[in-house]
């Protein structure tokens, strides 16, 4: 028998979300729909505890159920849907540069935002859904190689 109850990690993870957008989110919510300006300070905030970072998305990478990432965005957007675009949303012009950008393209657009933004850092998801593991693989090494050394100095 199939069973769709959440694992105990699952709700952990999901009670974390619903905490965060209950302390952090819901209260600013108002504020940020009527200013239109971008939550930097929420964004922050969400980074400094793991909820944007690399360990977040080493954490939804992780999940073989597939779950945990929805599971997580539904609690923030009960937050509020427009503060959790934008930290979920943050990355989504860097992924079509990354599908079909050059290395030096890719490289050079990431410094221009990083200088015209003041984000000192930036993190990357790549859906590989039906890449071959040697294509993969080539394109992780061709971004290690190629991308990440232009921000050595930066």
């Amino acid at each position: 028998m199939i069973g769709f109850a959440l694992s105990e990690d699952q709700v952990a993870a999901q009670k974390w979300a619903r905490e965060f957008a209950e302390r952090e989110i819901r209260p600013v919510a108002p504020h940020y729909d009527e200013t239109e300006d971008f939550p930097w300070p929420v964004l922050s905030k969400a980074a400094d505890i793991g909820l944007y970072g690399m360990d977040f998305y080493r954490m939804i990478g992780e999940d073989e159920t597939g779950i945990l990432q929805p599971l997580l965005v539904e609690e923030l957007c009960w937050g509020c849907a427009g503060i959790s675009l934008g930290i979920f949303g943050s990355g989504l012009p860097l992924v079509a540069l990354i599908a079909s950008g050059t290395p030096d393209q890719v490289a050079r657009d990431l410094l221009k935002l990083q200088q015209d933004t003041g984000m000192t850092y930036s993190l990357l998801r790549m859906r590989c859904g039906g890449m071959d593991p040697k294509g993969l693989e080539r394109s992780m090494r061709l971004f290690a190689e190629e991308v990440m050394p232009a921000f050595k100095n930066g």
